[in-house]
C-alpha cells in the first residue's frame, strides 16, 4: 500500500530548511529526496511513510522543529482516521439529494474517517457529529502518522 507524503506550506518548507543545513546524511532517504529535489509531494510506501513520521515526530518532541502545524501531511487510505490540520470551510453532503449545498467551518483538529475518494476532494465522516464532508486532501493528514 502507498502514501503520499506532501510538504504542508510554509512549516514544511521550515522542516525541509532545517534539514538540510543541520541532518545532512542523517535523516531517511525519502527525506532527503524531500529536501534535494525539491519536490511538493512524494508517493512511497506506508513502511517508508511510518519512518518519515517517526523521525519528524522525534524532531518534534525534541524541540528541533516547532509543532504549531504539521510540515508533512500523509495521505490516508480509505477506512484511515483523519485529522483537520488547518481551520476550514467545507461542503457538507445535503440530507435529501435536490437540497443546495451546505457548507460549514470545521475547526483545526477535528478527527474524522476517510470513506471514499471523489474527484478532488475526499469524503469523511466527521467524529462525533457523524456527518460527511468533502475536504480536500492538502486540509487533512491521516492519524495513523500522528502520535499525539
Amino acid at each position: 500500500m502507498n502514501t503520499t507524503i506532501t510538504v504542508n506550506g510554509t512549516s514544511g518548507s521550515r522542516l525541509l530548511s532545517f534539514l538540510s543545513a543541520k541532518y545532512a546524511g542523517r535523516m531517511p532517504p525519502i527525506l532527503a529526496a524531500l529536501v534535494h529535489e525539491r519536490i511538493e509531494s512524494l508517493e512511497v510506501e506506508t513502511d517508508l511513510a511510518e519512518e518519515v513520521a517517526q523521525f519528524v515526530e522525534q524532531l518534534v518532541a525534541e524541540g528541533a522543529v516547532p509543532a504549531d502545524e504539521p510540515p508533512l501531511l500523509f495521505s490516508p487510505n480509505v477506512g484511515d482516521g483523519v485529522s483537520i490540520v488547518r481551520d476550514v470551510l467545507v461542503e457538507f453532503q445535503a440530507p435529501a439529494r435536490r437540497a443546495p449545498r451546505i457548507w460549514r467551518f470545521v475547526p483545526r483538529g477535528t478527527r474524522g474517517r476517510l470513506i471514499a475518494h471523489q474527484g478532488d476532494t475526499d469524503r469523511v465522516l466527521l467524529e462525533p457529529s457523524r456527518e460527511i464532508a468533502y475536504v480536500r486532501p492538502r486540509s487533512m493528514t491521516g492519524t495513523r502518522f500522528l502520535r499525539h
